[in-house]
């Protein structure tokens, strides 16, 4: 389940790879403006920090300033992200993030 799955962000392409600490989709892989949801960081691009959100159909797209950026590790789990946008077309998630917890 998302083993594989291939990212594109800022020109860059990483592939994402669940570990153990996979995370449980929303009830019916649905999400709405507004939600509060939590992720693991599967890698740091120009766009933004790319994140597993539990999801088959999408991935997480939280945008910060640069030096905030460099803060976010690869798996690193980020708690109480709320949904600003759903991205169909590209499928993500879009993210704002008052205080975020590592």
């Amino acid at each position: 389940r998302g083993r594989g799955r291939g990212y594109l962000c800022g020109g860059a392409s990483v592939i994402g790879d669940r570990g153990a600490e996979a995370l449980e989709p929303p009830e019916g892989d649905h999400f709405q403006f507004g939600d509060l949801v939590d992720g693991l960081v599967i890698c740091i691009a120009a766009c933004g920090v790319i994140l597993d959100i539990g999801s088959e159909r999408f991935t997480g797209l939280l945008q910060v300033p640069g030096e905030l950026k460099r803060q976010f590790r690869e798996g690193d789990r980020v708690e109480g992200m709320t949904i600003v946008d759903i991205d169909h077309r590209t499928r993500q998630v879009l993210f704002s993030v008052e205080d975020p917890e590592l």
